[in-house]
């Protein structure tokens, strides 16, 4: 039976081992198909991939987030079995003051959803500005000056494209109407 939480488990998995599978790679182990002049491009497309997973996570939780809220009719119709009481965010409000101890985050799927994008999403960014600001700290001879904004572009590029892939395939494909 697939639940939201299988959902949630089976992407953040597949973006994780994405993730590591790019940390780890190095070129010394990949056949080098691309032409000289773009390998820097090539590399740089690869370390984009942490920023672009996470901010893919925060993309479909902000999805779910929003069809919980505006898409509740589809959402039951696709998962009739899940728990109004945790789902419904017409009465799963009340769920925060029936369980004193427990953090509002967990209470219900819209908190917990708001909480995932907003963990996944500062994780994207922080990923970003740390592989942008390296070259800064520790520069390198013979790199060109362009190759620190590029390397910016690519990075802001991959956390906007992910966010925008991870909502729209959750929002407007998954949850459409």
């Amino acid at each position: 039976m697939i639940t939201m939480k299988n959902i949630f488990i089976l992407f953040f998995f597949t973006c994780s081992i994405s993730a590591l599978q790019a940390q780890y790679t190095t070129p010394s182990l990949v056949e080098n198909t691309a032409i000289p002049k773009y390998n820097w491009l090539k590399t740089e497309g690869k370390k984009a991939i942490p920023a672009f997973s996470l901010s893919f996570i925060a993309g479909t939780a902000w999805g779910l987030h929003e069809a919980i809220n505006y898409r509740k009719d589809v959402f039951f119709k696709r998962f009739p079995g899940a728990n109004r009481q945790y789902f419904d965010p017409a009465i799963s409000w009340e769920n925060k003051y029936m369980r004193p101890g427990v953090p509002v985050q967990l209470t219900d799927a819209k908190h917990l959803s708001f909480a995932i994008n907003n963990i996944a999403l500062s994780g994207a960014i922080s990923a970003a500005t740390v592989y942008c600001t390296v070259p800064i700290v520790r520069p390198k001879q013979g790199r060109k000056w362009w190759h620190i904004p590029a390397r910016m572009l690519i990075q802001s590029a991959a956390v906007s494209a992910g966010y925008a892939a991870g909502n729209w395939l959750t929002f407007s494909q998954f949850f459409h109407p």
